[in-house]
C-alpha cells in the first residue's frame, strides 16, 4: 500500500515538471520567433510609389526644412503601418535617414542644408521602390538659392566726387531673405568698393560707389548653378546713380597795372552745372586782403570793384554754391603797386634885379602823403642842387634866359618822377 502511494506521488510530480519544461521551451520558441519578426523590416511592395514633398523650395546656409514622403501601394492604398523608408541626399544631411510609415503611409524627416552652397538632390526608397531621378526633390542652398535681387542707392542723386551706398537685397523663390550669399558689384563710371560683398543676416550686401559722372552699378547675386538637369541662373540687376554737375565759377581782374587806393574791377561768372537741376544759391568774392562781398544768388556775369590799401600780390577768389549743395571756386592773382608819384614844377615868383633874375621854384607831389627822400634841381644854366624840401630859389643871369628848369624826385619806395618848366626873361 505504501509503495503504491509513493509511486503515484512520484508520477504526479514528474508530470508537473514536464509540463513546466514544455511551457518554458514553447516560450523560448515564441520569443525567438518574435525577435526574428522584429529584425525583418516591412518594405513597400513592388509597383508602389514614393512621393516627396519639401516644406521649403530653397534654403539659406545652415537652414532646415521638413520633407514628407508618401508611400502608395499599386492598389492605391497606403502600405502596412511600419513600412521602412530610407532617405539619401547629395548635399546637406537628413535626420533620421530611416523612418517607418504611419497608418496613412507617410513619414516626415528634417533636411539640414549645412554650410555649402549648391543644389541638394534628395531621394527616398523602400525595398525595390525608389523615387528615382524624376521623383527626387531638388533644393537650392545658399548662393544657389538666390533668385530674387533688388537694388537701392542712397543717395540716388549726388554731386560729382561724392559717394552713394549701394544695397543689394537677396531672396529665394519664396521671398525669404538669404544671408551668406556673395554679391558681385561693378560700375561703368567711377569705382565701387568692395567689389564682392556677402549678405548679412538680413539678406543685404552693401558697397560704396564713388564717381564724378552718372554711373550704372551692376550687381550679381551668387553664381549660376546646375546639377546636370536643373540650372539656376544667378540674378543680375542694375541701378543708375545720377551725378549732378557742379556749378561753374570764374573771376578775372581788368587790366594788369593795379595801384593802391584805386579801384580794381573784377568780372565774376557763376553758372549751374551743365544739365544740373540746381540753381545758383550764393556767390561770394574774397579779395585776398581780408575783405569780401556776398553777391547773393548772382547768376551769369557780374562785375565788382575793390580798393586795396596796401601793395603786394593779392589772390582774389569767388566761391559758388548751388541749391544741391554743389560747390566750386576760382581764383586770380593781382599785383597791387603803390601809386607812381607825379611831380609838377611851378614858379612862385621871379624878381629881376639889374642883370640877375631870382626865380622861386616849388615842386608839388601827388598823391598826397607820398614820402620823398630827395629833390634834384637842374636849372638849365649848368647848375644843379639837391635838397630835401620842395622849394628852392635860383638866380639866373638875364643874358642866359630863357632856360628849362627840371626837378626830379625820389620816393622812399625808390620811385622817381620828373617835371620841367621854362624860365623866361
Amino acid at each position: 500500500m505504501r509503495f503504491k502511494m509513493f509511486s503515484e506521488f512520484m508520477i504526479t510530480g514528474f508530470c508537473r515538471r514536464f509540463s513546466w519544461i514544455v511551457l518554458a521551451v514553447l516560450a523560448a520558441v515564441l520569443s525567438v520567433a518574435s525577435a526574428a519578426c522584429d529584425r525583418v523590416a516591412l518594405l513597400a511592395p513592388a509597383g508602389s510609389t514614393i512621393t516627396l514633398t519639401p516644406l521649403a523650395s530653397a534654403l539659406p546656409l545652415n537652414g532646415s526644412t521638413s520633407i514628407i514622403a508618401q508611400v502608395i501601394e499599386p492598389a492605391g492604398t497606403p502600405p502596412q503601418r511600419g513600412t521602412l523608408v530610407t532617405f539619401t541626399t547629395t548635399l546637406g544631411t537628413i535626420l533620421p535617414i530611416e523612418v517607418e510609415t504611419d497608418s496613412g503611409g507617410r513619414v516626415m524627416v528634417t533636411f539640414r542644408a549645412g554650410t555649402q552652397s549648391g543644389m541638394a538632390t534628395i531621394f527616398a526608397l523602400s525595398g525595390g521602390v525608389t523615387t528615382g531621378t524624376e521623383g527626387a526633390v531638388k533644393i537650392p542652398i545658399g548662393a544657389a538659392a538666390a533668385t530674387g535681387l533688388s537694388l537701392s542707392a542712397a543717395p540716388s542723386t549726388m554731386l560729382a566726387g561724392g559717394t552713394s551706398t549701394i544695397s543689394a537685397t537677396i531672396n529665394d523663390s519664396s521671398g525669404n531673405i538669404l544671408p551668406g550669399v556673395p554679391v558681385t558689384f561693378s560700375t561703368d563710371n567711377g569705382s565701387v568698393n568692395p567689389s564682392v560683398a556677402t549678405t548679412n543676416q538680413n539678406g543685404i550686401a552693401t558697397a560704396t560707389l564713388t564717381t564724378t559722372r552718372t554711373a550704372i552699378v551692376t550687381a550679381t547675386a551668387g553664381v549660376t548653378t546646375t546639377d546636370g538637369t536643373t540650372t539656376i541662373t544667378a540674378p543680375t540687376k542694375t541701378i543708375t546713380v545720377t551725378v549732378e554737375a557742379l556749378p561753374t565759377a570764374s573771376i578775372a581782374a581788368s587790366g594788369t597795372q593795379h595801384q593802391v587806393g584805386f579801384p580794381v574791377t573784377f568780372t565774376v561768372v557763376a553758372q549751374p552745372g551743365t544739365g544740373s537741376t540746381a540753381t545758383i544759391q550764393d556767390v561770394t568774392v574774397s579779395y585776398g586782403d581780408g575783405d569780401s562781398d556776398s553777391l547773393g544768388a548772382a547768376t551769369g556775369t557780374t562785375t565788382v570793384s575793390h580798393v586795396y590799401d596796401s601793395d603786394g600780390s593779392k589772390t582774389a577768389r569767388v566761391n559758388v554754391v548751388d541749391t544741391n549743395g554743389g560747390k566750386n571756386s576760382s581764383a586770380t592773382v593781382v599785383f597791387v603797386q603803390t601809386q607812381a608819384p607825379i611831380v609838377s614844377l611851378t614858379i612862385d615868383s621871379s624878381v629881376t634885379v639889374g642883370a640877375t633874375k631870382t626865380v622861386n621854384f616849388r615842386a608839388t607831389v601827388t598823391p598826397a602823403g607820398t614820402q620823398v627822400t630827395q629833390y634834384v634841381w637842374v636849372f638849365g644854366d649848368g647848375q644843379s642842387l639837391t635838397t630835401f624840401t620842395n622849394t628852392v630859389s635860383h638866380d639866373y643871369a638875364t643874358a642866359t634866359l630863357p632856360r628849362t628848369a627840371t626837378v626830379t624826385i625820389t620816393t622812399t619806395t625808390n620811385q622817381t618822377a620828373s617835371s620841367s618848366t621854362t624860365v623866361s626873361p
